[in-house]
Order: C-alpha cells, then structure tokens, then sequence
C-alpha cells in the first residue's frame, strides 16, 4: 500500500509542468464497464474463490462530442492506466499466496484442467463491432519520429490501486531522473527491495511473487503514446454504424506442459462504444470537439 500512502508526498517533489495545449491532450475519456469475469480464480492454500476487481481510465485521447459520442482521432495519441485489486484481500496476502485457475480444454474434449497460475498480467487490446474488420493497436517511443512502433506491452503486474488524473498526467512530462524514480514507486513494486526490506530469501519465497519475470513489477499498468492502427471511415451520408472499444484483460499467465508459458483470459472491462477519426478536427463540422478549427478566411 506503499503507493497509496505516500503519493501526495511523491507528487509534491514532481515537476507538474506539462507540455504547451496539455489542457486540450489531458482529459478524462469514458468509463469503463463493470468487471467480467470469464475464468475463476482460486486461493491454492485454502481453495478459495478470489474474485478480481479491473479498473481503468482513458487520461488522453477521447472526448465526448455534441451528440454524445466519445471521439478519438487516429493521428493523436491516447493514454490508458489500469490496475486490479481482489476483493476481500489485501495486498500482504496477496503476497504470501499461490493461486490457481481452470484452462479450458480442447474442442475434441470435455472438461477443465487446473493449472497453477504463474503470474498475472494486464493486456490492452482493441476490438471493432464488425466482426470482420481486424484492428490493433500500436505504441510510439517518446521521440518524435516515424519509428520504432510496437504493440503494446503486456505488463506484469500485482495488485494495486489507480492513481488519479493530475499524477498520470504528471507523469506522462517527467524529465528529472529523480522525479522520474518518485514517480515509478507509485507505478511499481520492486520486489527485490520488498525481500530486502521483510528479510526474506528471494530462493525460498513460494508465493507467486517468486514466478514474475523481474524485480520490477507494475502496481499501475501505463499504456503511453498509443495509437490504433486504422480508423473507420465513414461516408457523410451513412451512419456511424461501426465503432471500436478498448478492453483491458487480466491474465493469467501459466506453464504448458512444454514449459512454455500461455496467458488465460480471467476477466475484462471495456469503454462504451468509441468513434475513431481518421482525419483532423477541422474536417468534421457536425460533431465538433476542442480541436476543430473553422475553416475560411480569419481561421
């Protein structure tokens, strides 16, 4: 709860300068829904039912138009954070246990098989109402240029609590690295220092902390600089029949039997339904947002 407890002071000795416009890049996009759970998850010491609760909010990139639609533009960049909780569960002893889930077997078969979870990651992913339109999503490096691009990372991650609007944007404009190093203990857990810290052998712990990829493990999963791949273009005389939606996936990341390690989807969230422009503001006069520019003489 290390985040929690000490973010005022953390963001007290960061930089809350921001890039010129950030009051027109930074604002709060949709909610998302409810949790959705599609795999159980259960506590290996005592079988118990955990349940996952997902949170995510949208810091740049959308907003809501005159007649009420969320819009986003291809050419801009958004910005997503996400975390999860368990309910009922607090973070020590989220901390000294192991879990499991069921994988569901294989059309030929009937049944689940239960799997030990190694670790769990949060996944950002974008989804299209038509079915037949594929659609991905691409994150930028801070630099300017026309590369490289990449999916989105897949994070790591142990639970942890959303941080609020002004400190992501505060965030997304650190230069310092010491501000830089405040910053991440509010969106990191660094294992090696919790061991340090209780006196624990990192060889014998047997939580599932031990199976993480890194000592530095996400609280806060921070999707920056991304961008959808493609957008849905639509003819003035149709009607916005199509749309995407974000969806945040917490997954469940196992061993097959080939030690190769295989994600399970364990529960989802998602935005309502999210116009995406391919075009610049100026062009679209019946829905205008803040960064539509008339066109003509004095503009």
């Amino acid at each position: 709860m290390l985040a929690q407890a000490n973010e005022a002071d953390l963001l007290e000795a960061t930089s809350r300068k921001v890039a010129p416009r950030s009051s027109d890049l930074f604002k709060v996009g949709p909610q998302f829904s409810e949790t959705r759970h599609h795999q159980d998850i259960y506590c290996k010491s005592n079988d118990m039912d955990v349940n996952p609760i997902l949170g995510a909010r949208i810091d740049r990139g959308f907003e809501m138009g005159e007649t009420g639609t969320w819009i986003g533009y291809k050419r801009n960049y958004f910005t997503l954070v996400s975390s999860f909780t368990f309910e009922n569960f607090d973070f020590e002893r989220f901390l000294h246990n192991k879990f499991y889930t069921y994988e569901k077997l294989s059309r030929s078969s009937v049944g689940e098989n239960k799997v030990e979870i190694s670790y769990f990651a949060i996944r950002l992913v974008a989804k299209c109402s038509d079915d037949d339109v594929s659609i991905s999503l691409i994150q930028h490096t801070p630099k300017r240029d026309k590369g490289p691009q990449f999916p989105p990372p897949i994070y790591p991650a142990v639970p942890g609590n959303l941080p609020d609007h002004s400190t992501v944007r505060a965030s997304c404009n650190k230069r310092n690295n010491g501000k830089i190093e405040n910053m991440n203990k509010i969106f990191y857990f660094d294992r090696a220092e919790y061991y340090h810290n209780a006196n624990l052998n990192a060889l014998k712990d047997n939580s599932v902390l031990k199976n993480y990829p890194s000592d530095s493990i996400a609280r806060v999963a921070r999707f920056e600089r991304i961008q959808f791949s493609s957008s849905i273009r639509i003819k003035s005389t149709s009607v916005n029949s199509r749309y995407f939606t974000l969806h945040v996936e917490l997954l469940g990341i196992i061993e097959d039997e080939d030690s190769q390690i295989q994600p399970i989807l364990l529960s989802s969230i998602e935005t309502p339904p999210l116009i995406v422009r391919g075009r610049s503001p100026s062009n679209y006069h019946k829905d205008r947002t803040s960064g539509y520019r008339p066109h003509g003489p004095g503009h």
